[in-house]
């Protein structure tokens, strides 16, 4: 049996082109400085509104 995900998504790009990507120091700086923000004991999500037609996507990775 087939995946219905797998299907739907052949051909398409799964990556978050250059434009869609939060780059920049004072976009993150931005980001965290919002209130919205959700947490488990593993992972944490931050997000802020932006005046673009699309959404951006930055990770940010502990060294530790």
């Amino acid at each position: 049996m087939s995946n219905p995900v797998d299907a739907t998504c052949k051909g398409a790009s799964q990556r978050f082109g250059r434009h869609q990507r939060i780059r920049c120091r004072r976009d993150f700086d931005r980001v965290y400085r919002s209130d919205v923000f959700a947490a488990d004991q593993v992972l944490v999500i931050n997000a802020c509104k932006n005046e673009l037609p699309h959404a951006r996507l930055g990770l940010s990775v502990s060294r530790r």
